[in-house]
């Protein structure tokens, strides 16, 4: 995604090629499992992600959001997978949510934003966590079907506690430090590179 906005700084050139890179995920990548383990294979819902939110920002952003709704449901009819299917709904959530800001309106709109703030935090870490709430479990033979749904919801509650914890003493200050140190880089090399026409 980074290379494509670099290479296609012109105006409309990197939405067109975040685009073709899209619609080649959707129809073709994504459908092989043989391409999992390359990034090719996800940006079908990466990329969806970000053409949802430069659809909302857009004039007629319901229109926008239709169409790349159509778009993938015509990739779903040509192969369904529910992790597009999962990928969509929450894309025109988002999308819908940032052209008329409806979930400012809901009551649970702060605890939906800190779990957006603390979510890399628990990709990060709650595949360690499940681990080891699974090595617990076998360990002392809690292998029954209710003891499989209390580890599932322990694993769950320990992941968002241990992300929390995570976030706040890694991720923030490391994001807040990286930022400034980016700022600072492009301000110097601004700053030092001359510009002499040809």
């Amino acid at each position: 995604m980074v290379l494509l906005l670099w290479f296609g700084k012109v105006r409309y050139i990197a939405p067109l090629l975040i685009l073709i890179l899209w619609l080649a995920s959707l129809f073709l990548f994504n459908r092989d499992p043989g391409w999992d383990a390359c990034a090719l294979y996800f940006f079908g819902s990466h990329g969806l992600g970000a053409a949802a939110w430069w659809a909302s920002g857009r004039k007629h952003g319901l229109v926008w959001l239709c169409m790349l709704a159509v778009l993938v449901v015509a990739a779903l009819i040509v192969d369904f997978r529910l992790r597009l299917a999962v990928a969509l709904t929450v894309a025109m959530v988002l999308g819908l949510n940032a052209s008329g800001n409806l979930l400012a309106k809901c009551t649970i709109s702060r605890g939906l934003a800190y779990s957006g703030r603390i979510s890399y935090s628990v990709f990060l870490v709650h595949f360690p966590v499940s681990l080891i709430v699974n090595a617990l479990f076998v360990r002392f033979g809690c292998l029954t079907p209710a003891a499989a749904v209390f580890g599932l919801l322990a694993a769950w509650a320990a992941s968002i506690a241990v992300a929390a914890l995570f976030y706040r003493l890694i991720e923030a200050p490391s994001v807040h430090a990286r930022i400034t140190a980016a700022i600072d880089f492009f301000i110097n090399l601004r700053a030092n590179t001359t510009y002499s026409p040809p």
